[in-house]
């Protein structure tokens, strides 16, 4: 194994584990024409916090747990994080996945680099070399160096490229292939599911995968949700299908369930232009999230349903039947803040079938993120902003001024050297520069800062569901002149 990973095969694990802030990882520190820009505030404080945590780390009697917790991303430290984002409105936008991206950060920090074990599967998520492995120690306190002494421009990029670091070392290259993998797989089923006329009473038979053991490829639970499946391969019921699971057991496999459940599959008559996978997820919550992502992808309405076959242990799981079910899991580990869990997404519910659950989308799908592989258990306590953060108001007349004093600059700019707008600049130029709210076009009665931006967000998330809506309904007309 390399210690030595490059810089594109870390930041693979880079765009797969922290996807809700990769784009913005990537732009951190350039501006719009590629320069690297002189340090902000922000980011020397980031950096300086970091730094005074972990300079008493001793490299000759590293205690790893110490210096794990030393290392994990903090509440302030987001806080300043935030501090990239200079608007107002993107700033709310990214909060949750700047939290959800930190904790899952801390988690690899924690697991891989501590040697913590977590609460539900110390099995398989853990390090691959020991706590006394002298070679991945050093290879640890090298990244560590280079942490503390990275560019202050690249403060975020820096913190969570060593998590992703730390990862794709002990990965071996596993989750890059199998995203890899499943694209390649899925793309021209996709493509032929797409201008397929929905008429079955479910969109997709989804196929869990159950850890094998030892050599096996896939497991005789596996197999057993396999053939329940096929027994309900029918016109009119559902002839398509989403494998779901990951290379998880034993530890370090790169045994693919979600691909070997797919070649079973087709060993049974099924075309494989009928069948997905979902190669990432690592347990039920996920299998149902990621297949129901694939799934919407393909382009399913709020009408169609997905049906999954279980044994009784993991519908017992699903359905709460026994302490610490699913829904209590979800809303316990998986997003933070004002996004929810996947409840606010989705309907769960128990199927006619025996040992079924029949799996929808709410409207609200539409407007979550399309984020994979952030379903993790917490090693310690998750991150949670602070009440002043959480309920930031936006400054709604700043926001103007600022929109004004931008644009006004973009025009000097073609003109002559930038130069700081007089008062006199600004209201010549108020009315071509200004972008107005739509609840500034006519007069009405006051209203509050949060009320004014509820009113702007819904209208634009209304614009976009009938656009949507509209854009599925043509289709559906095309695809069923083409059936006639």
């Amino acid at each position: 194994m390399s210690f030595t990973p490059s810089v594109e095969e870390v930041e693979k694990y880079l765009a797969a584990d922290f996807q809700p802030i990769y784009e913005h990882l990537l732009r951190e520190g350039l501006d719009n024409t590629g320069v690297p820009q002189p340090p902000k505030k922000w980011q020397e404080e980031l950096q300086s916090t970091l730094r005074s945590r972990v300079s008493s780390i001793d490299p000759n009697h590293p205690d790893w747990k110490v210096i794990a917790s030393q290392l994990c991303i903090t509440p302030s430290e987001v806080s300043l994080m935030l501090e990239a984002t200079p608007h107002p409105l993107f700033r709310t936008k990214h909060k949750a996945g700047y939290v959800t991206s930190a904790n899952k950060a801390n988690y690899l920090v924690n697991v891989l680099l501590g040697r913590i074990p977590t609460k539900w599967y110390p099995d398989i998520e853990r390090s691959a070399f020991g706590i006394e492995d002298e070679a991945y120690n050093s290879f640890l306190l090298e990244a560590i160096k280079e942490l503390l002494n990275s560019n202050p421009n690249r403060a975020i990029y820096s913190l969570f490229f060593f998590a992703a670091k730390i990862k794709c070392v002990n990965d071996h290259g596993r989750l890059p292939r199998n995203l890899e993998l499943e694209e390649a797989e899925n793309w021209p089923s996709i493509v032929h599911i797409r201008s397929y006329h929905w008429k079955d009473r479910y969109v997709f038979i989804l196929v869990f995968g159950d850890s094998p053991v030892g050599q096996e490829k896939l497991s005789e639970a596996s197999i057993e949700k396999a053939e329940v499946a096929l027994s309900h391969n029918s016109l009119g019921f559902s002839t398509r299908f989403i494998t779901c699971g990951t290379s998880i057991r034993p530890f370090g496999t790169k045994v693919v369930e979600a691909y070997e459940l797919k070649q079973y599959l087709i060993s049974r008559g099924v075309p494989a232009k009928q069948i997905l996978i979902d190669a990432a997820s690592e347990h039920t919550n996920s299998n149902i999230w990621n297949a129901t992502l694939l799934a919407f992808r393909t382009g399913i309405l709020f009408e169609h349903k997905l049906i999954a076959f279980m044994l009784k242990e993991q519908f017992d799981y699903v359905m709460g039947e026994v302490a610490g079910g699913m829904e209590k899991r979800s809303k316990e580990e998986v997003w933070a803040g004002e996004l929810g869990d996947m409840y606010e997404y989705l309907t769960i519910d128990r199927g006619e079938i025996e040992n079924s659950v029949v799996i929808g989308v709410k409207e609200s799908v539409e407007e979550c993120p399309n984020w994979r592989l952030m379903w993790k258990n917490h090693v310690g306590r998750g991150i949670e902003l602070s009440e002043k953060v959480e309920e930031e108001e936006w400054d709604e007349e700043a926001i103007k001024e600022d929109r004004k004093i931008a644009g006004l600059k973009a025009l000097l700019e073609k003109e002559g050297p930038v130069c700081e707008p007089t008062e006199e600049d600004l209201r010549e130029n108020e009315e071509a520069l200004t972008r107005l709210s739509d609840s500034e076009e006519e007069d009405q009665k006051p209203k509050t800062k949060n009320e004014r931006q509820r009113e702007r967000q819904n209208a634009k998330l209304k614009a976009k569901r009938v656009e949507k809506k509209e854009k599925k309904k043509q289709w559906r007309a095309t695809a069923a002149t083409k059936e006639k």
